[in-house]
């Protein structure tokens, strides 16, 4: 497993791999897509999360082979299952509540030191306690409550 932030290094389209999974915000969606091609190109299977691929996961879908559509924490386990299995399905809808405290820690072992550290990162919500009505990433989850981690 290795993540690589193309904001500090380069990335190794040549590196063999089993699967690349991509988060991007909406303003880097269209570089992420290019990455994602590439790999793709080279028979490399791509999966894609986070708040961009979850509001358009069909336009995602023509970049990617699965998208992760909320939460991924419950479903990660059955995409790599269905990867192992060579059934990966192209939508996966992590629907159900996680307890933040039942969340392995990050693995802050995988980040590059000379990038990140001293690392001073700390997710204090999930959500949003209120309902709210204006705000661009509502249809993003149909809870409307925080997630605390004790």
């Amino acid at each position: 497993m290795k993540i690589v932030d193309e904001a500090f290094e380069k990335i190794d389209f040549g590196e063999k791999v089993d699967l690349v999974g991509i988060t991007a915000q909406t303003p880097v969606a269209p570089r992420a897509y290019q990455i994602a091609d590439e790999f793709r190109k080279r028979g490399i299977p791509v999966v894609m999360g986070g708040v961009h691929a979850s509001m358009l996961p069909q336009e995602a879908l023509q970049h990617v082979d699965a998208v992760v559509v909320g939460e991924a924490e419950a479903v990660w386990p059955d995409l790599i299952k269905d990867l192992r299995r060579g059934q990966m399905r192209r939508i996966y809808v992590g629907s159900e509540f996680i307890n933040p405290s039942d969340l392995p820690l990050p693995r802050r072992d995988l980040l590059n030191e000379k990038f990140y550290f001293p690392l001073k990162l700390l997710e204090t919500t999930r959500g949003v306690l209120i309902a709210v009505t204006s705000v661009g990433s509502q249809n993003f989850s149909d809870s409307d409550t925080a997630t605390a981690r004790s």
